[in-house]
């Protein structure tokens, strides 16, 4: 494995520069949140019962604590910078994998470039966005072209037990009401976290551009 070397102090300007970093606890790596109620598209999906935004996780429990809500303001300010992209690959120095937005969402096209402009600067990191913003993907690679090979950009099926997603991309993800083996095409791969405690442990799936749909238990 590749040794990197971490400048401590600069990883840590860097953190605090972005707002710094959020840790889901399922998540076995870092990310980066702001308000699920920022959601340009979700935030109209919540709105519709049968929705996969309609009881959204990033809507209740700890996501609701004046320290977390404070936190994710904190971070959708610090975006503003001129020096975002570079404060952000400050704070990812050392990191393997990385996930964006825990919670929200990308908010225009700027911050999926700026988003791919990080990936581009930091190759020795994972990178897995999750989204439902298509219309942003959509205009990004009508401009630019295909993403970094260490970014996935899996774009969300809108609603629960909905069998497609966007295939903009060639990744995606679906949210079903009970899991059923064997009712999704081939290479579809099951999220395991319900089965191990919440939580991902050593499973990459998500990160892996070879896997063409992750399929999540409604939660």
């Amino acid at each position: 494995m590749e040794l990197i070397q971490i400048d401590r102090k600069t990883k840590n300007i860097g953190q605090l520069e972005i707002g710094k970093f959020s840790k889901p606890s399922k998540m076995p790596c870092f990310s980066w949140s702001i308000s699920a109620k920022k959601c340009k598209t979700g935030s109209r999906l919540a709105r519709i019962v049968g929705s996969v935004c309609h009881h959204c996780y990033a809507l209740k429990h700890a996501y609701n604590w004046p320290s977390t809500v404070n936190a994710m303001e904190r971070r959708l300010k610090a975006y503003d910078s001129k020096k975002f992209v570079a404060n952000f690959v400050l704070a990812l120095q050392g990191e393997r994998f990385f996930r964006w937005f825990d919670s929200g969402d990308v908010q225009h096209l700027r911050m999926l470039e700026d988003i791919v402009e990080i990936a581009n600067q930091t190759p020795n990191v994972a990178h897995w966005l999750p989204t439902k913003e298509a219309g942003f993907v959509r205009a990004y690679l009508k401009k630019h072209g295909a993403f970094p090979s260490n970014l996935t950009v899996r774009i969300s099926a809108y609603f629960v037990d909905q069998l497609e997603h966007s295939q903009l991309t060639g990744n995606g993800s679906v949210v079903l009401s009970e899991i059923k083996p064997g009712s999704l095409p081939s290479g579809t791969v099951f999220c395991n976290a319900p089965n191990q405690n919440g939580k991902c442990l050593d499973c990459r799936a998500c990160w892996n551009k070879g896997i063409p749909t992750i399929a999540y238990l409604e939660h």
